[in-house]
């Protein structure tokens, strides 16, 4: 069974592992194919912690705060297609 702590341990790889490593390696590969503004997608890879971000805009929201600085600051993308979410 799987603990709640590791549960939150599985749901941070993505941001604090994977995704630095993305970045450089797509810098890197931008300087190396010579391609301005290289880039991985990591969409598929994040659209795991998508729950986490919504209870993170619910708990702001109710708050008090405005719906557009509750996803900025929730870290959800509102245009629509990105994660979904409709403001």
């Amino acid at each position: 069974m799987i603990t709640r702590f590791a549960a939150r341990r599985i749901r941070v790889f993505p941001h604090l592992s994977v995704a630095p490593v993305g970045r450089a390696v797509a810098a890197e590969l931008g300087r190396k194919l010579e391609v301005a503004g290289f880039a991985f997608d990591r969409s598929g890879l994040m659209a795991a912690d998508v729950a986490s971000k919504a209870r993170a805009f619910q708990a702001l929201t109710a708050g008090g705060m405005d719906a557009g600085a509750a996803a900025a600051a929730a870290g959800l993308d509102v245009r629509y297609g990105a994660n979904r979410v409709l403001l």
